[in-house]
């Protein structure tokens, strides 16, 4: 397990499908998928508590950093959503580098929506983001990381 954003760029670059599994799962209550090709663009999935006796699912798409340029684009963020919403998800986090993080794509995941008016629709987490303690703004987000 990545220890440092160094290392988490290695494990990219040097296989990304663990990278991937590794990345899923650092969203609290989000698990990777245990299928890695065919997964119609989720790779995690989790089921989080919005209030009592009331759940939300919520999705993980994860790009590693040797990716091409077009799977990080304003394109693949809507993509994404779409893909949210086929598997039913109310909310859905994309998870990348931060280096790869254009102002499309910030500007197509607000405007994928609000659910509740408490959480975005589509929250782009970075791994940076996960360095530096931060975590993205779900039902369980104050919980500790994994």
């Amino acid at each position: 397990m990545p220890k440092t954003l160094e290392d988490a760029r290695e494990l990219a670059a040097y296989d990304p499908f663990k990278f991937e599994r590794w990345a899923a799962s650092l969203t609290p209550g989000l698990e990777a998928n245990k299928r890695q090709r065919g997964d119609k663009g989720i790779d995690g999935r989790g089921r989080l508590p919005v209030r009592k006796g009331s759940f939300i699912d919520v999705v993980a798409q994860v790009k590693a950093g040797n990716t091409n340029p077009s799977h990080v684009q304003a394109f693949h963020v809507q993509a994404f959503n779409e893909a949210r919403r086929q598997a039913g998800a109310e909310l859905g986090v994309f998870t990348c580098f931060g280096d790869k993080v254009t102002r499309g794509m910030r500007n197509a995941a607000a405007n994928a929506g609000r659910y509740l008016d408490m959480w975005t629709v589509i929250q782009i987490y970075t791994i940076e983001d996960y360095f530096a303690g931060r975590l993205p703004v779900l039902p369980l987000a104050d919980f500790p990381r994994p």
